[in-house]
């Protein structure tokens, strides 16, 4: 499926020209446009284990589990919950998420410090480094739906980092 990038119309492989707005199209633009949707597609497509664990202990974990995407309240399904593989898998993937988002946050502020000590005129570089920590949030989300739907899939961006095995 291709786009016009000039007016965003829908169009069939291999035209040269778009049927809306009569513009030129280059291949080579949609082939970027149609690489760009592939890789965000593939961001998403991660692997999925929900078959290694019991139906029980998704079930009885669903609960605290889902204690594990609320920032520092991971500890409390990480120690609480040790028989639970359910539960474990979850902590320890919010665990990550909350690291990498203290760290992320700290890394922010230092930049932010020295940007705005440049000049107040740069201002708009942390409010944009504040707006991309949206994706945290919306990594909380993914994660809480997965346990709400009783799936051990892993997130994107941060579900590859273990630390805890």
């Amino acid at each position: 499926m291709m786009f016009c990038k000039h007016c965003g119309a829908q169009m069939e492989e291999g035209i040269r020209y778009c049927p809306s707005c009569g513009k030129a199209v280059s291949q080579d633009e949609v082939e970027w446009h149609s690489d760009a949707q592939a890789a965000f597609e593939n961001l998403a497509d991660t692997p999925d284990t929900t078959s290694d664990y019991t139906p029980a202990e998704v079930e009885s974990g669903k609960g605290i589990g889902c204690l594990s995407y609320l920032g520092i309240l991971v500890l409390i399904p990480f120690f609480a919950e040790k028989g639970n593989r359910f539960v474990r898998y979850h902590a320890r993937q919010g665990l990550v998420l909350f690291l990498v988002e203290v760290a992320y946050w700290v890394a922010v502020q230092i930049v932010s410090a020295i940007v705005l000590s440049i000049s107040w005129r740069l201002a708009f570089v942390p409010t944009i480094l504040s707006l991309v920590g949206l994706v945290f949030l919306a990594l909380s989300i993914l994660g809480l739906v997965n346990v709400f739907q009783g799936r051990a899939k892993e997130l994107p961006l941060v579900g590859k980092i273990k630390i805890f095995h």
